[in-house]
């Protein structure tokens, strides 16, 4: 479960430009298609945490949050926006000098 919750903050960085970016992440996309960036990042978080569904994902998130690696900034409907924090990013920093 530790690899899967690294692989969740890994793939957030990724998609981070910047510090204070904040992620959308639509929790129920209408489509599959990955042309559309929300269904995109919402498939390709499933794939790497190795999620079933938006209920094991949100299972990680939550426990991030309750670490305090990132921060939940604003929720509209099926729409969560997360942000990393400090701690996430020396928690990322961490992961990516132990793999390359």
């Amino acid at each position: 479960m530790s690899e899967r919750i690294d692989q969740v903050l890994l793939f957030l960085d990724f998609k981070t430009p910047k510090p204070g970016y904040v992620i959308d992440l639509n929790s129920n996309p209408q489509t599959d298609s990955f042309l559309d960036p929300q269904a995109e990042t919402y498939y390709r978080l499933l794939m790497c945490s190795e999620s079933a569904d938006w209920s094991d994902l949100y299972f990680m998130l939550e426990h991030l949050l309750d670490r305090k690696l990132i921060r939940r900034h604003a929720r509209s409907g099926d729409d969560y926006y997360f942000l990393i924090e400090i701690p996430g990013f020396e928690r990322i920093e961490h992961l990516k000098q132990k793999n390359p």
